[in-house]
């Protein structure tokens, strides 16, 4: 049973987007319990390529995002490789880590971002020798953005859905819309910091 149920977590979701996809599984691909065991016998995580036979080494880099005027941490602050589609933020203590390609030049630029500071950045360069003890310190600069006024109208509220119930198929797409999301898990072991 234990080595049934990693293998049907697999095959549910494949074979749901085969039948949404109208793909034939047996003909793509390698077997599924050959995708559980290279996925989970393989101590270091790798970045695929097009080919997936060829994985890519990764690197890891290590920051701490913190306010330049208190020090305080700036928790779930936006970290970006600018022009890639790798990002993460940083846990409740301002900490972040980012896999990137072993080979990504130093120059590459990482940037920063949260809801009422300015934006900052910095270069991949900057990570050498910095651990998840040792994390690189990165700030961030409080701002104060000026909004546009509002107005605030009284209006029925039953009304209101009613207009609104009127107009959904405006509103919606007709078309289904897939999004990619992913999980995650803060670990904290003993005194440690979280991983």
């Amino acid at each position: 049973m234990k080595r049934l149920l990693p293998l049907l977590l697999l095959l549910v979701p494949l074979a749901l987007s085969a039948r949404e996809k109208d793909l034939d599984l047996r003909e793509s691909g390698p077997p599924a319990e050959e995708l559980i065991v290279r996925g989970w016998a393989d101590e270091s995580p790798v970045f695929q390529t097009q080919d997936p036979q060829t994985p890519v080494p990764f690197r890891t880099l290590y920051g701490k995002v913190t306010d330049s005027h208190s020090g305080a941490p700036i928790p779930y602050a936006s970290v970006q490789l600018e022009g890639g589609t790798l990002s993460n933020v940083t846990n409740a203590e301002g900490f972040f880590s980012l896999k990137v390609p072993e080979d990504l030049p130093d120059d590459t630029r990482i940037s920063l971002s949260h809801l009422g500071y300015l934006n900052a950045g910095c270069i991949v360069g900057a990570f050498r020798d910095k651990t998840a003890d040792r994390p690189l310190q990165l700030t961030m600069t409080p701002v104060s953005i000026q909004l546009d006024p509002s107005i605030i109208r009284d209006i029925d509220p039953l009304e209101l859905l009613k207009t609104s119930y009127r107009h959904v198929k405006d509103n919606y797409p007709e078309q289904h819309e897939y999004l990619v999301a992913f999980y995650r898990e803060m670990i904290r072991k003993g005194s440690a910091k979280y991983l």
